[in-house]
């Protein structure tokens, strides 16, 4: 996957330096990513995890997870080499590798991994997202626990819930670019992280303060839909920041170093995800066992003291790992001004290393 991944992601900022123009790009790539996760939730609980005699949750049956697995793996490769196949043509129009660049050897990838760790704006961006993936790990992995557990959702409900995620970060897509227009892209990352945040801790606070309805209300989950709607349009203005910012750090670190990294800030960023979703699936794990959360759990039947400890690490718990990233971030460095005078003077000094290459051209 990372092989596909860190070209994909770097030919977003090659294939253009405008600074709004970017956000559009990475909206729409962002776009096409959560129509993918809509299918899955579509088809996951519609196919796959229908319920059965034996599990009335049919996500909790663990026979149907091969199918389910190979099914999304052909979908894909499929969707890697469509997208392969449809930007071949962009080749001759990208930027071209500075001339007389050494041989790739080890102790090249070395030194460049230092030196992209030395820019500030990325070291900045880079620990705040190794952050947030963190939380973003933690969350997805107990989300199943908490619908089924704490909220007492059927599939259907489950379903209807993650599918308002996915329709508040679709509906979020089209302020990416108005908002890139007016604001610059740190407090758009900033107010867009704590505005998810708001959305998904609420309402288990108020749960635990009594103030939300009962499981079997009907209006519990018209609540639920319009917190992850609101949610969701809040994360994907930070998505879609996040994802412009490193096409902007890789032409600051152009004017310093002379190099275009882009592979290798788009690497860094893919591993930062990897890694700290794998750490927040552990740390999913050791949480489960710390409320001793039974393995075999049947819903309705967790005891209530297991259950309020489950929605402190799902609300509060996710909160505060969420609040350490917008707090990290808080440094990073580069604004719309920066970023256009980088453009400039990049801009001069390639025209120069146009002409030099051309004497006799006008």
């Amino acid at each position: 996957m990372t092989l596909y991944q860190v070209p994909h992601l770097a030919l977003g900022a090659e294939l253009s330096d405008d600074y709004e123009e970017r956000t559009s790009l990475v909206g729409y790539r962002t776009a096409f990513g959560l129509i993918g996760g809509a299918a899955l939730v579509i088809i996951s609980f519609s196919v796959f995890f229908k319920a059965t005699p034996a599990f009335s949750s049919g996500q909790l049956n663990p026979d149907v997870y091969p199918d389910f697995a190979l099914f999304f793996a052909m979908i894909m490769w499929g969707s890697i080499w469509w997208s392969a196949a449809g930007t071949h043509k962009t080749i001759p129009l990208l930027p071209k590798p500075a001339p007389g660049l050494p041989p790739f050897r080890a102790v090249r990838v070395i030194k460049e991994l230092q030196s992209v760790l030395s820019n500030r704006a990325f070291l900045v961006l880079f620990l705040s997202m190794l952050v947030f993936f963190m939380m973003r790990g933690i969350q997805a992995t107990l989300a199943l626990h908490a619908t089924t557990f704490f909220w007492s959702l059927t599939p259907q409900e489950i379903q209807l819930v993650t599918l308002a995620i996915v329709v508040g970060l679709l509906a979020g897509i089209p302020f990416a670019k108005p908002l890139s227009n007016r604001f610059d892209k740190k407090w758009i990352f900033i107010i867009g992280a704590l505005w998810s945040l708001l959305f998904h801790v609420v309402p288990i606070m108020l749960r635990l303060w009594g103030w939300l309805p009962e499981n079997s209300d009907p209006a519990l989950i018209v609540i639920l839909v319009i917190a992850s709607l609101f949610g969701g349009m809040g994360a994907v203005q930070s998505l879609v920041a996040a994802g412009s910012m490193i096409a902007d750090i890789s032409d600051e670190h152009e004017l310093a170093t002379g190099l275009r990294q882009e592979g290798m800030l788009f690497g860094g960023m893919a591993f930062a995800g990897k890694a700290a979703s794998g750490l927040g699936h552990s740390f999913v794990g050791i949480g489960i066992d710390l409320i001793n959360f039974p393995t075999e759990a049947v819903p309705g039947e967790v005891a209530n003291d297991v259950l309020q400890n489950l929605a402190w690490l799902y609300g509060p718990g996710v909160g505060m790992i969420g609040l350490l990233a917008v707090t990290i971030f808080l440094r990073y460095p580069l604004t719309r001004a920066c970023i256009e005078r980088v453009q400039i003077e990049l801009r001069t000094r390639r025209d120069a290393a146009i002409s030099r290459l051309s004497p006799g051209r006008d």
